[in-house]
């Protein structure tokens, strides 16, 4: 049994250990105060290390010995959440990736059928412009065939009524009859009677000019009984004449005292007969 004294010396050894104090107190050296001290060291002890292993498990914060958080459960735990944010990074990626794939696949698709409706459109657009073009052009062509049609038949019309009322001419040759015509003015403006056409005459001065235009040369054909002027170098019936009259043997001959005429032309190579 521990008596008052002794464990007012305990208490006293007690506390001093708890506050880290040493006291020399003699007391305190008898064997009694010493076993106490060591059996309550013992039970400090025991104290603390169960202190220090709820403090492991729980995960508080202790006022004397702070947190305790084991390695072997933390490093892990961030090791864990590191993978995680790392995965869902890659996941967000790849699903990025995937919706950008998907987007470009769009718009190619977007683009093509935009291009193949704009080629379709250009097509049929072309082809109403050339069906136009071809209808417009039809109608023309139609119209002015239309027109040339009755601008012919005037023509033919007014013709016909100028052949009513001309008479005839002997002349096959247009030339031959436009010097016909200014051969006979000549005459008339120098007080003469007209010539008569004669076609035996014509027939005469016919021959001659082809003989003249197939020989290349110019020259009288001889035939007795009557006056001849020849000329060569213009198909111009009127010029011939013209000629002829600036001539004074060719000028004598138109106004001679003849009654009938005969004028033909070849080519460049004219001949008037009289009688």
């Amino acid at each position: 049994m521990i008596n008052r004294s002794t464990f007012m010396i305990s208490a006293s050894a007690i506390i001093c250990v708890c506050c880290g104090l040493s006291f020399a107190d003699p007391a305190t050296d008898s064997l009694n105060g010493k076993e106490i001290l060591k059996e309550l060291q013992v039970q400090r002890d025991q104290s603390e290390i169960a202190l220090r292993g709820r403090t492991r498990r729980r995960g508080y914060v202790s006022p004397s010995y702070g947190t305790y958080a084991p390695k072997s459960a933390t490093v892990p735990a961030k090791k864990d959440e590191q993978q995680k944010e790392e995965k869902a990074a890659k996941d967000d990626a790849v699903k990025q990736d995937q919706k950008d794939v998907k987007d470009a696949a769009q718009t190619e698709q977007k683009d093509v059928k935009d291009a193949t409706q704009t080629e379709q459109k250009d097509v049929k657009d072309a082809a109403q412009t050339e069906q136009k073009d071809a209808k417009d052009a039809a109608k023309t062509e139609e119209k002015d065939a239309k027109d040339a049609d009755a601008k012919k038949d005037e023509k033919d019309a007014k013709d016909d009524e100028a052949k009513k009322e001309e008479p005839a001419s002997p002349f096959k040759d247009p030339q031959a009859a436009l010097a016909f015509q200014e051969f006979n003015n000549f005459r008339i403006r120098n007080g003469l009677r007209p010539c008569e056409f004669s076609q035996n005459l014509q027939n005469i001065a016919q021959w001659h000019s082809n003989n003249m235009y197939n020989r290349r040369q110019m020259y009288h054909s001889g035939v007795g009984g009557v006056a001849e002027n020849v000329f060569m170098g213009s198909s111009s019936g009127v010029y011939a004449v013209r000629v002829w009259i600036n001539s004074p043997g060719h000028r004598a001959n138109m106004l001679g005292p003849y009654r009938r005429v005969g004028i033909a032309r070849t080519g460049g190579f004219f001949t008037m007969v009289l009688q």
